[in-house]
């Protein structure tokens, strides 16, 4: 479904939609349209509405595509993104295991996956759940994984995951593990002169030392 052009061409989506409809078959018009008004609203930080179009866009595409499909995938990563940014993390993890479940993402979707799992596990607030704390520190470890071999995330993100793994194992009263992620969180206040975080992660290491 190669639109690229049209949109480049037509940016208003009304009258890109009424062009092709003209050129291809109703269904796989809808298909695209529904899902770049999708992007537009997420574009928007109209999260709900854009959510709604991404569901009615992935409805269709099962219809013609196998669920191993890249389309499918990529669709649950965007519904998974607006779930998330509603602050719904039960569904946002739903979908954003659907969506890794064939690998087929593409780099920068599978980091932030992994990253945001990471986060929804944690942000279901109960860390007296085993399970939820093992899938936190599986994911995020996995989004380090993935960006040491592509550098995508930048300082900042990966100071925020270092600072969470080590809340983690602090948690666990894993100190050794901890205090691993909080010098690495350190090293990077230092390398970025970033002084309150600098500060702040120095009271938590002399706190369990």
């Amino acid at each position: 479904m190669a639109t690229s052009t049209l949109v480049r061409e037509i940016p208003d989506l009304d009258q890109l939609y009424y062009h092709m409809i003209k050129l291809f078959s109703h269904e796989c018009i809808d298909i695209d349209y529904f899902k770049a008004l999708g992007s537009k609203n997420f574009d928007k930080k109209n999260f709900q509405t854009s959510l709604d179009y991404y569901k009615r866009s992935l409805a269709l595409t099962q219809n013609v595509l196998s669920s191993e499909h890249r389309d499918i995938t990529e669709l649950y990563y965007s519904i998974a993104e607006s779930y998330y940014q509603l602050k719904d993390y039960n569904s946002a993890i739903d979908f954003y295991l659907k969506g890794i479940t064939f690998n087929l993402l593409s780099t920068p979707h599978s980091i932030l996956t992994h990253l945001h799992l990471g986060y929804s596990y944690l942000s279901r607030q109960d860390w007296n759940n085993q399970n939820d704390r093992l899938s936190a520190k599986y994911h995020l470890q996995m989004a380090l994984d993935i960006d040491s071999r592509n550098e995508m995330l930048g300082d900042s993100n990966i100071l925020d995951i270092c600072k969470a793994l080590a809340n983690i194992h602090e948690y666990e009263n894993d100190f050794d593990s901890a205090i691993s992620f909080y010098f690495r969180a350190l090293e990077i206040c230092q390398k970025n002169e970033w002084i309150d975080e600098l500060d702040e992660i120095k009271e938590s290491i002399e706190a369990i030392q």
